[in-house]
């Protein structure tokens, strides 16, 4: 059986219990009005819910089986094939940019494949002080280092297209001096023995497209930034495992940190204008999923080598950066949906598009679920439609379907002696798993709220700036924090005086509502402040002390 077949079989199995046991819940009492959505809403949650768990679980149980050797990974491949890095930075810091650039580009160089890599930073900056900044910092570059036939700088006067312009005017120009290309973000590192081990895939497998390394969360010090750099190193392997297992050839584009076979995409990868006005029109914002899946309709191959280390970059230090982002994230996923029922397209494609724009889809769909069971089983009388047992069974299996992938990622780390006493050992990381959970819990609903209102903008047009990320932990200053607390307490006050709820279901959420507004503030304002800089306890106590 085809892995992928095996992969959906098994979350249509276990969606489908789910599924059975909601229906009995749900028509114990006879079929209402609007028992019809409560269920399509609980269907397709808990279907993307039993898509994530087993990830996790095809990740654990396809690690324990001994290691086989793929075609793009046997040695003795080394080729001639030119390497292009290139860094698209629009109006990003200066310093930190070509501190990255620098320190990856001097990790090549100690590579004895070295002569095949040139580097190039292709800016798109507008504001003319950063400009100037960037062309100073590369000529400093060059003085120091005698690399000006090596490393170069391009300024656009127009930033057609954004990125993916930007990276399509690269190729249209420099194109048929490369062969391959490895993009990085502004915020990327890579090592050398990463990047030639990248090359050296690609000339061994000669079908192959694309190649998306997995970047590791790096340079956090909020609360908020140390939380999401712990869940995507002990989180992140397990589950990027299994998404490795299913999708085989047909892989996904992360838009950053990947190499790319320079012909391929030059005949796949031109975009073009989506139609229509509003947020669902106009450019491609999310362009790399699509233009994997053109190389995949071409017949290239997309893989990802989840195997190799040395890929990093940073992420949000704040709630409110990572909303900021989640903002931009969310109208370009849903303008995948044009492309779903699109000819030519491959089947793995589609799921990664869907996945994708349920990530977002799935949090008014949370809020439709909540407001309809509370309207609907609510007013049905006392005790759960259905009697104790099955909604408490309904219940249990939902929190396993929760909490199974985290313990599966904690015996995963704990089997490797080598890995986990990086992180501090076992009682740390076990620490650190309580306290992630934990805060989860309380940022989901806030999360809801910010993916709901993003989702109604989308659809109802308001186009999304995509501007330079705030990747600094200074805090979030009370006006930019104000309106996103305006809105989640306008939504909680909506709640709490609607009419047509319970009064019970508003008790009980009205103080859980509270707390997770101010878990959030915490969070978004004070972060940096309760752990300021490299000396903060959070970072001297920390599980995963391998990341200082």
């Amino acid at each position: 059986m085809k892995p992928v077949v095996l992969f959906l079989a098994s979350v249509l199995g276990l969606a489908l219990l789910g599924w059975a046991l909601f229906t009995r819940v749900i028509l114990a009492d006879g079929w209402q009005w609007g028992d019809l959505l409560l269920f399509a809403s609980f269907a397709l949650l808990f279907g993307y819910l039993c898509f994530g768990f087993c990830h996790a679980a095809f990740g654990f149980f396809s690690r324990r089986r001994p290691a086989v050797r793929k075609p793009d990974s046997e040695g003795g491949h080394n080729g001639e094939g030119r390497v292009a890095i290139v860094m698209p930075v629009y109006n990003e810091p200066v310093e930190r940019v070509m501190q990255g650039l620098e320190a990856t580009f001097n990790s090549v160089l100690e590579e004895a494949d070295a002569t095949y890599f040139d580097l190039f930073v292709l800016s798109d900056s507008t504001k003319v002080r950063k400009w100037v900044e960037e062309e100073e910092a590369w000529l400093r570059w060059l003085q120091r280092s005698g690399l000006d036939t090596r490393i170069f700088y391009r300024h656009r006067n127009h930033n057609t297209g954004r990125k993916a312009g930007n990276v399509a005017d690269f190729c249209n120009e420099y194109g048929d001096r490369y062969d391959f290309m490895v993009v990085l973000d502004a915020d990327s590192v890579m090592t050398g023995e990463t990047l030639v081990e990248l090359r050296r895939r690609m000339n061994a497998n000669p079908r192959l497209g694309l190649l998306q390394t997995v970047p590791r969360l790096v340079g956090a010090s909020s609360f908020y930034g140390r939380l999401q750099q712990f869940s995507n190193r002990v989180y992140g392997g397990l589950f990027l495992s299994g998404l490795s297992y299913w999708q085989g050839e047909g892989g996904n584009f992360w838009g950053h940190n990947a190499i790319i076979r320079m012909k391929a995409f030059k005949e796949c990868c031109g975009l073009p204008l989506l139609p229509g006005p509003g947020g669902l029109g106009g450019e491609i914002l999310s362009h790399d999923f699509v233009e994997a899946g053109l190389l995949r309709a071409k017949g290239w191959e997309v893989r990802l080598a989840e195997d190799l280390a040395g890929s990093y970059e940073e992420g949000p230090q704040s709630l409110i950066e990572a909303a900021r982002r989640d903002r931009r994230w969310c109208e370009g996923n849903l303008q995948h949906s044009t492309f779903l029922l699109s000819k030519g397209l491959r089947q793995r494609t589609r799921i990664h598009l869907a996945n994708g724009i349920l990530g977002y889809l799935s949090s008014p769909l949370w809020l439709v679920l909540i407001v309809l069971s509370l309207l609907v089983l609510g007013n049905r009388g006392e005790g759960p439609p259905g009697g104790d047992g099955v909604a408490l069974l309904l219940l249990l299996y939902t929190v396993a379907l929760l909490l199974v992938p985290k313990l599966l990622c904690f015996v995963d780390l704990a089997l490797d002696r080598e890995e986990v006493a990086k992180y501090g050992g076992r009682s740390r990381v076990f620490a650190g798993g309580i306290l992630e959970t934990f805060s989860s819990v309380l940022l989901a609903p806030i999360n809801m709220v910010f993916h709901t209102q993003f989702v109604i903008a989308a659809l109802l047009g308001c186009k999304v700036r995509w501007d330079a990320q705030n990747r600094d932990a200074e805090g979030t200053s009370w006006g930019r924090l104000g309106p996103f607390i305006a809105l989640i307490f306008s939504w909680g006050w909506v709640y709490s005086f609607s009419p047509f709820l319970p009064p019970g279901g508003r008790g009980f959420y009205s103080p859980f509502r509270s707390l997770c507004l101010w878990y959030s503030v915490l969070f978004s304002r004070f972060g940096p402040v309760v752990l300021p800089g490299r000396g903060c306890w959070l970072r001297r106590r920390s599980s995963a002390r391998l990341l200082r």
